[in-house]
């Protein structure tokens, strides 16, 4: 069942402990990208970045990642192809679903029957995505 998480109007608090985590983004979006770098820095969060599926897979395969954020439309393939091969290769990493496609009826339910613990709208904004991954990160 995947999890709603709650709505901040600033940015969470930041945590020591949480600052070695290793998170995957995979995200097409230029513009996205940036401000994901930028807050994930602000917060000291360990992020790598990939734009395509192809290069999400390739990381995913040589690191060992605590959480996997990504889009759902990307090139060469969907943000699905990235959490089963996430949850393949280690069914305790958590994978959100960051994407401005959640609208559509059809996207909901194939992204509802596929291997994500959380989405977050992109309309939810920057803030919201940093408190799902403490969120899935104080699982540990």
């Amino acid at each position: 069942m995947l999890e709603q998480l709650p709505q901040l109007d600033k940015a969470p608090e930041q945590k020591e402990d949480l600052t070695s985590a290793n998170i995957l983004v995979v995200e097409d979006d230029d513009s996205w990208t940036h401000i994901l770098h930028e807050g994930f820095s602000m917060v000291e969060f360990n992020a790598i970045f990939a734009s395509t599926v192809q290069d999400g897979l390739r990381l995913l395969n040589k690191h060992k990642f605590d959480v996997v954020v990504t889009d759902l439309g990307l090139p060469g393939g969907s943000g699905v192809d990235i959490a089963r091969e996430a949850k393949r290769l280690n069914k305790d990493t958590s994978v959100i679903l960051f994407s401005g496609s959640m609208a559509d009826p059809v996207v909901q339910k194939l992204v509802h029957d596929e291997p994500i613990d959380a989405i977050v709208p992109k309309e939810a904004g920057l803030f919201r995505l940093i408190d799902g991954i403490r969120v899935h990160l104080n699982h540990f």
